[in-house]
């Protein structure tokens, strides 16, 4: 679920994505993992895209948002037990960044 105008602290419509993940019974909600990128007007969540990007039997989560009309596009990847928020790849206006997107 995104809510890619949400304001975090000082950082006015920086934006947030929450990924409920599923089960055989359907999602769950005792698991919520909430992805932000704590700057102004990033509007994180503007757009979303999942798939196995890296061929690793995982699937993975690209998260965009136009950030003051720069643009960037987080990927987290995926793995056995879900996504992981460390290893971010962040790639912005031809930079390819890899780290915390905080």
């Amino acid at each position: 679920m995104a809510a890619n105008a949400e304001n975090l602290g000082s950082a006015v419509d920086a934006g947030m994505v929450l990924v409920f993940y599923g089960s055989s019974t359907g999602l769950r909600t005792d698991n919520v993992l909430s992805l932000s990128v704590p700057r102004y007007e990033a509007f994180f969540g503007d757009s979303l895209a999942a798939g196995d990007f890296h061929g690793d039997g995982y699937d993975d989560l690209a998260i965009g948002g136009p950030w003051s009309g720069s643009g960037s596009v987080f990927v987290f990847r995926g793995g056995s037990t879900g996504l992981t928020t460390s290893g971010v790849v962040e790639l912005s206006q031809g930079h390819y960044i890899t780290g915390s997107p905080a």
